[in-house]
């Protein structure tokens, strides 16, 4: 496959008291009618701990008088402040307002905006219709991953070697995203001068922390090319789930081919007049890594 750029009970989590930190109860009650909110969401700490609401609205953890709390429920309002200086206080939520609400429903990515903030399950595609991933963005954990068979280059300690794994190393995305990102991509003035195309790999490393990173351009067809491509990768926003094998979580290694071509619009007619620098390597004589499907990016000289 081808891709073408063409442009509580009482507390649901037990949250850990620290230096400076002191126990603090809140409860969260509905703006209008008063009654109590079941179920409500309770991060803080940036999103690095959480609780739940329970049936009487209650909440209770440890913070220091610097965190910002934010609770989310399904049809209020997301809700952010900073802890107030008192043991105990209420919070009362709105409804959503409805023209703050955006639904996004396209090929890769389905979700429900509430203004800025991404609410409740998003699905992702890394085809259209084949759902690949689901995230809970209110409890900020993964509900669903495609079934993957297939193996995957993970860094033990003798080296790579291609394994069979527990959870595939993936965005927390669509596998599309990293595609788009190469749209960014732009020729460089010595290699159109040149002509310079054909078919470049790049390999890079997700480390254990989901993090990117290591890129290093293999068969590069010079000219600045493969220092461009991968300037457009790091692009990407996206932020990988790692790899998970025997309960130990690993770097994972990928490469991805890209292609580029040199075609120039004459008399509405478009001509190939790129002169490939060197030859398509191999598979067989890659590093070990995971291969990405290859992508493909047209460029068109005007005159």
């Amino acid at each position: 496959m081808k891709f073408r750029f063409l442009f509580v009970l009482f507390l649901g989590f037990v949250v850990s008291k620290g230096f400076g930190q002191h126990k603090i109860t809140g409860r969260v009650v509905d703006f209008d009618t008063e009654k109590p909110i079941e179920s409500a969401i309770v991060w803080l700490n940036n999103f690095t701990s959480k609780t739940i609401t329970n049936h009487l609205g209650y909440f209770q953890v440890f913070a220091d008088s610097a965190d910002i709390i934010q609770i989310r429920h399904k049809g209020y309002a997301i809700s952010n402040f900073s802890l107030p200086g008192k043991s105990h206080f209420l919070v009362k939520l709105k409804k959503a307002d409805p023209s703050s609400i955006f639904k996004i429903d396209e090929d890769y990515v389905k979700g429900e905006l509430q203004g800025v903030y991404k609410t409740g399950i998003w699905s992702y595609y890394d085809t259209p219709g084949q759902l690949a991933f689901k995230y809970d963005c209110d409890l900020r954990q993964v509900v669903y991953i495609r079934p993957d068979t297939s193996q995957y280059a993970l860094k033990f300690e003798e080296g790579y070697k291609m394994s069979h794994v527990d959870r595939p190393p993936r965005p927390l995305g669509s596998m599309y995203f990293l595609y788009t990102a190469l749209s960014t991509f732009r020729y460089p003035k010595k290699a159109l001068d040149n002509l310079t195309a054909g078919t470049l790999y790049v390999m890079f490393e997700v480390n254990i922390f989901g993090l990117a990173g290591n890129y290093t351009v293999i068969n590069d067809i010079g000219d600045g090319c493969g220092d461009e491509v991968v300037k457009a990768l790091k692009n990407s926003p996206l932020i990988w789930m790692p790899a998970m094998f025997e309960n130990k979580i690993y770097t994972s290694r990928f490469i991805i081919p890209v292609t580029l071509t040199i075609q120039h619009l004459k008399d509405k007619n478009l001509k190939s007049t790129g002169k490939k620098r060197k030859h398509r390597r191999s598979k067989e004589y890659l590093p070990v890594a995971r291969v990405l499907h290859e992508y493909t990016i047209p460029w068109v000289l005007i005159n």
